[in-house]
């Protein structure tokens, strides 16, 4: 009885069943299965899954039926009837285990004209796009030249097609002239023939006979239309296998084509061929109004009104939208508006504007201020509005608003965006006070600070402003420093500016004499490097009053302090520069500085390593400014990729310092300091001693700050946790002296993390 109900179910089902071992060798199969790919079911008896299935290989589905024991999974593939058809098929597979033996029950069902249509609608509504921005470029271009090239382009970018291009007619010779083109393989263009004169072999194409004949040609099979054949060989090159030539009149006479190639068969299906009619009509409409200007103006207003609503549809998908008629009726809106509001298209639907007026003034911290603003908006129909709502949630919505009018005035209705911009002012904020911090590190420097770009100050420091003597720093800014640097040193500041832009050399430093606005002489120390302002190039350097070189030694001595404590101050304002972009982890580079400083101290070391390994500790993460921000500030675990971008931080830094002339290996230093003892470290696996004893220092700093402190995806472990770490890896991940140095320094001589 239940082989009977079995080999009933077997029969009668409507999609293919089969059945297969472990091997992939098919044991049974069903009617629906064999009608499907065109097989007996003897023949479908003889054959493994592989001599079916044409997405995977014979090994990749002998993989994956070993994973199918006890489970069941549905997926797509690929599978190629006896006919050598192949068919999109969607198959529901259980595996399970008779008497020890695993075999896998699979019910399959061709979904080709599933696909099919998803295709054709994919390609409709790229067809769609096309044709709204088609008539978005009517509405703005005033001539033929203005107008061709978008349509081409539009029809390419948005359409779905490889090439697009229209042609003209030259009345003198009867020939199609390419008068612009777009997308992949322009270049078949280039001395093509085609005549619209009957009687000329170039004259019975798609392009020629759809001028002469006034209709629009679909050629679905490029290489077996014989109307093709003067081009085969040159489009052969190009892989078309589809065209579409339609006429463009002037006045109701054909004057040219749109010519629209792609590398699809029968693309061009009856809803397709409709679109692209309608395109060539609007087109048609454009050259008649580009000659007669009094009915260009009534066809504009009718393809202005048309396309002001898909525009905004368009242009706003990432915002809210809320669109009312003039009587403050709603006329549409977006799933961004019901999602961020919590409506239900039921409460939309009605169309009640004044409910959903109410619902949000409900929900803003001031009611019934908001509800002021609104209705005096409505009331003031050409008031355009923007403002800020702030949520009892703690959300900050952007709304902004305006009049929807026609070119006489008329007045349509209102539009209303809403953007959640909640985040962004939380950044902004953060990005203000790190800015605040750079901007009172600089302006408090005791060096002069300038940047240059353009040959103009474009920033100056008080001190640099003082130094010049020029007035205050609003005086310079925007003024060559040509203009007050002694003419007989202009020759020499021109050849070592040219030298550094043309990046013959990585710094220059020279001495040169200025005249202050008292007619003053001032010796000037300057030197300068490469860098970006703004995302711009720009040169960046330190200036200093070298006037009195006369000075007692001890005089001379502060200024060689000085300048270290500019040169300190400038590798702060480097590490200033990182944290601006990562705010949550503002403090990092200076905190590992004084730890890998303490812990070397412990260790013995002499002062000028010391200072080596403070610089070095400031710049250490300079690469993380090449990691995208989004990263460096996300609040959860990174994926893989994610993390594989900031590990490349090392070789950055290195990258960024390896061209500055440090009298420290600080490049080297900045290389190492995720390497490990054991060898598990990046970026290139250095063990032991093959590591910088410096770096050895600092990627014990660097973990201690690191696991101390608080970061986006977590808060900070504290300092006992952090050695605790260390400990357990002294030897094996970590340099044992350096640990046992860094251990002493925290238990024995009660160091507390720095503050910053």
């Amino acid at each position: 009885m239940q082989l009977k109900r079995y080999q009933t179910l077997m029969k009668n089902a409507l999609d293919g069943v089969h059945i297969i071992d472990i091997k992939g060798d098919i044991v049974e199969v069903n009617d629906a299965f064999c009608d499907m790919l065109g097989y007996s079911q003897e023949e479908a008896k003889k054959l493994n899954l592989a001599d079916l299935d044409s997405q995977w290989t014979k090994a990749e589905l002998l993989e994956k039926l070993k994973n199918f024991a006890g489970v069941s999974a549905r997926f797509e593939t690929v599978h190629r009837r006896k006919d050598g058809k192949l068919i999109d098929v969607e198959i529901s597979a259980t595996g399970v285990d008779l008497d020890g033996q695993l075999y896998i029950f699979a019910s399959s069902r061709d979904i080709t004209g599933r696909k099919a249509g998803e295709s054709r609608i994919s390609r409709l509504n790229q067809l769609y796009a096309a044709l709204s921005q088609c008539n978005e470029a009517i509405v703005r271009c005033t001539s033929e030249g203005e107008l061709f090239p978008i349509i081409c382009h539009d029809a390419v970018q948005f359409g779905g097609m490889k090439m697009a291009w229209i042609g003209m007619v030259d009345p003198t010779n009867k020939r199609v002239k390419p008068v612009a083109s777009y997308g992949f393989g322009t270049e078949y263009l280039n001395g093509i023939r085609i005549s619209v004169d009957g009687g000329d072999p170039f004259g019975r194409g798609p392009g020629g006979t759809a001028i002469r004949e006034n209709r629009p040609l679909w050629c679905q099979d490029f290489e077996h239309d014989p109307a093709l054949i003067p081009w085969r060989e040159r489009g052969n090159e190009f892989g078309w296998e589809s065209i579409a030539a339609l006429p463009l009149l002037r006045n109701g006479a054909p004057v040219g084509i749109l010519a629209l190639y792609s590398d699809t068969t029968n693309v061009f299906e009856e809803d397709a061929r409709h679109l692209l009619i309608e395109m060539a009509t609007d087109i048609s409409f454009a050259l008649d109004n580009f000659e007669h200007e009094s009915h260009r103006r009534q066809a504009q207003e009718e393809i202005k009104l048309k396309n002001m609503i898909l525009k905004t549809q368009q242009e706003t998908s990432l915002d809210a939208l809320l669109i009312v008629d003039e009587n403050q009726k709603i006329m549409s809106y977006n799933q961004q508006f019901m999602a961020m509001w919590g409506l239900s298209p039921q409460f939309l639907g009605a169309g009640a504007h004044e409910d959903v007026i109410r619902l949000i003034a409900g929900r803003a911290r001031n009611t019934e201020e908001h509800l002021a603003r609104v209705r005096h908006m409505f009331e003031s129909r050409e008031l355009k509005s923007r403002i800020e709502i702030n949520l009892k949630d703690g959300r900050i919505i952007d709304r902004y608003s305006a009049p929807i009018n026609g070119e006489d005035g008329k007045y349509y209705g209102r539009v209303s965006y809403f953007r959640d911009i909640t985040e962004n002012r939380k950044a902004e904020q953060k990005l203000i006070e790190s800015e605040q911090r750079f901007r009172g590190l600089v302006e408090q420097s005791l060096a002069g600070i300038y940047i240059i770009q353009h040959s103009k100050l474009v920033y100056v420091n008080p001190r640099a402003a003082e130094i010049f003597g020029q007035g205050s720093v609003t005086d310079l800014v925007g003024r060559d420093p040509l203009e007050f640097i002694a003419k007989a040193d202009h020759g020499k500041v021109t050849e070592s500016v040219r030298r550094l832009v043309n990046k013959e050399v990585s710094s220059i430093t020279l001495e040169f004499e200025v005249l202050s606005k008292d007619w003053v002489t001032v010796s000037i120390g300057a030197n300068a490097s490469l860098a970006t302002y703004h995302d711009l190039p720009a040169i960046i350097g330190l200036i200093q009053d070298i006037s009195e070189k006369t000075r007692t030694e001890e005089q001379i001595m502060r200024y060689v302090e000085q300048l270290n404590a500019a040169f300190l101050g400038t590798v702060k304002m480097v590490t200033s520069l990182g944290e601006m972009r990562d705010p949550y982890t503002a403090g990092h580079e200076r905190r590992v500085a004084e730890i890998a400083v303490g812990i070397a101290k412990v260790m013995g070391l002499d002062v000028q390593s010391l200072e080596g390994i403070k610089v070095a500790g400031y710049l250490h993460d300079i690469g993380k400014i090449s990691i995208p921000a989004e990263i460096l500030v996300k609040p959860g675990r990174l994926s893989l990729t994610e993390y594989a971008l900031v590990k490349e931080h090392a070789q950055a830094s290195y990258d960024v310092l390896k061209h500055v002339e440090f009298p420290w290996p600080v490049a080297s230093i900045a290389l190492q300091h995720h390497e490990r003892m054991d060898g598990s470290g990046y970026p290139n696996g250095l063990k032991g001693d093959e590591i910088l004893l410096e770096s050895r220092i600092m990627a014990v700093a660097d973990v201690v700050e690191a696991m101390a402190s608080h970061r986006p995806y977590r808060a900070g472990l504290g300092i006992d946790k952090a050695l605790a770490e260390i400990e357990r890896g002294s030897g094996t991940i970590y340099d044992p002296v350096a640990a046992g140095a860094c251990l002493r320094l925290f238990r024995e001589q009660g160091y507390v993390l720095p503050a910053y």
